[in-house]
C-alpha cells in the first residue's frame, strides 16, 4: 500500500483563492486595526466594536438598498 505525504497535496484552483484571502486579510488587519481605533477616538466610544458597527452600517446599508431597489423594480415589470 502507497503512503500518502500530506505535502504532496495538490491544491485545487479555489483552496488557492482562499489562501490569498487568508493572507489578504492577515496583511490587512493592522491597517484596519488602527482604522477601528481612530473611528473609536474621534466619535468617542466606548469599545471598538462600536466603531466595528459604524463601519458595517456604512457599508452595508447602502449595498442593501441598491439591492432592494433592484428587486423592486423587477417587480413592477
Amino acid at each position: 500500500m502507497e503512503e500518502v505525504n500530506a505535502s504532496s497535496h495538490k491544491t485545487s484552483s479555489i483552496e488557492r483563492w482562499f489562501q490569498y484571502g487568508k493572507e489578504g486579510a492577515a496583511a490587512l488587519a493592522p491597517v484596519i486595526d488602527k482604522g477601528l481605533r481612530r473611528i473609536q477616538k474621534y466619535f468617542n466610544f466606548p469599545n471598538i466594536v462600536y466603531a466595528f458597527a459604524l463601519v458595517v452600517t456604512i457599508v452595508a446599508g447602502p449595498c442593501v438598498l441598491v439591492a432592494g431597489l433592484l428587486i423592486l423594480s423587477r417587480w413592477g415589470k
